[in-house]
């Protein structure tokens, strides 16, 4: 408590605070123990190919972007540490009638970990970052993430890039398709589902596999608080055992449906018609304020949904959506 001064950081009583403690170390103590497991049982999301079910192939050879595995990147493992020993630090909200300054009103686990710790702001980002993109990933999943996600790998659905550009192959049942005009409820599902991925992934380019491995942990943890984690060699109840490889087999196919729809690399994406050609060639009397924002964030997600869509259909899009601006 000494070295962590939250007492002082966040109004709490000493109950609280010793509760704050224990479940950021009951989760960090999860979060390593499932990846010393994943050392010797992979999960599908962090392979090239796996077979999902003995029945779907899980390819991302071809999106070039494809990040450094969690397990071969100690810089973001450690950021996981600090994220899973402070989530509870983040979760917990600021006393009633306490009102910050403009430089206090900062995330609780950012300002521990500058101001008392020391640490760099930028680890403090990164650790914010991995929190913020763990609660969206469970948000996601929790919302029907698992059953859109097994629907993508069981219907071969794949979006890969070409020679790293910003083209892609789109395919699904093992045949390829035109996004342009494919309109069968199961590719448009997907590409709903590749939205709320991009959303989620944008924000934290490669950190997003620290951040999906703290929200399967965090899972585990509030399923398992007072089941000991079945890791290697430990002896635990069959029925137990299940419920943790029901949790990880479901994150599994969630975080291999992202590989699979090319979201990967999807923070690098240029958008396909610049600002300036925008503002004179598509929509000439744009009024000044945020509705040009809105409008660039409309040509990114039509860019996500629409993977490899045309430029012809985007300014159909847009002037649709903003014909008052024609």
């Amino acid at each position: 408590m000494q070295v962590f001064p939250i007492g002082d950081l966040m109004g709490l009583r000493p109950q609280e605070i010793e509760k704050v403690f224990s479940d950021g170390l009951s989760l960090l103590s999860t979060t390593h123990d499932h990846l010393c497991r994943c050392k010797n049982q992979r999960p599908i999301w962090c392979s090239k190919s796996q077979d999902i079910n003995n029945n779907t192939v899980v390819d991302t050879s071809l999106n070039v972007f494809d990040d450094v595995l969690l397990i071969d990147d100690p810089e973001a493992r450690r950021l996981l540490w600090y994220a899973a020993l402070m989530k509870q630090v983040e979760d917990t909200p600021v006393p009633a009638g306490v009102k910050p300054t403009k430089k206090q009103n900062r995330p609780n686990v950012m300002k521990l970990l500058t101001d008392d710790l020391k640490r760099p702001s930028r680890d403090a980002e990164g650790v914010h970052i991995i929190q913020k993109a763990a609660d969206q990933f469970t948000k996601l999943f929790q919302h029907n993430g698992f059953v859109n996600g097994a629907t993508v790998l069981l219907n071969q659905i794949r979006v890969n890039r070409i020679n790293g550009e910003e083209n892609f192959k789109c395919e699904m049942d093992g045949k390829i398709i035109d996004p342009n005009t494919e309109s069968s409820k199961t590719w448009l599902k997907a590409m709903e589902l590749r939205l709320s991925l991009a959303h989620i992934v944008r924000r934290t380019g490669p950190l997003w596999r620290a951040a999906m491995a703290l929200s399967l942990c965090e899972e585990l943890d509030g399923r398992g608080r007072d089941i000991k984690y079945p890791i290697i060699d430990d002896i635990t109840s069959e029925d137990n055992e299940d419920m943790f490889e029901g949790i990880i087999a479901e994150y599994d196919t969630f975080a291999a449906s992202l590989l699979q729809l090319g979201v990967i690399g999807i923070w690098n994406q240029k958008a396909m018609i610049d600002g300036d050609r925008i503002k004179k060639e598509v929509l000439r009397n744009i009024p000044k304020g945020p509705i040009f924002r809105d409008i660039m964030e409309f040509q990114w997600e039509w860019m996500v949904r629409f993977p490899s869509g045309s430029e012809e259909l985007l300014i159909k899009a847009l002037q649709e959506k903003y014909s008052a601006f024609l």
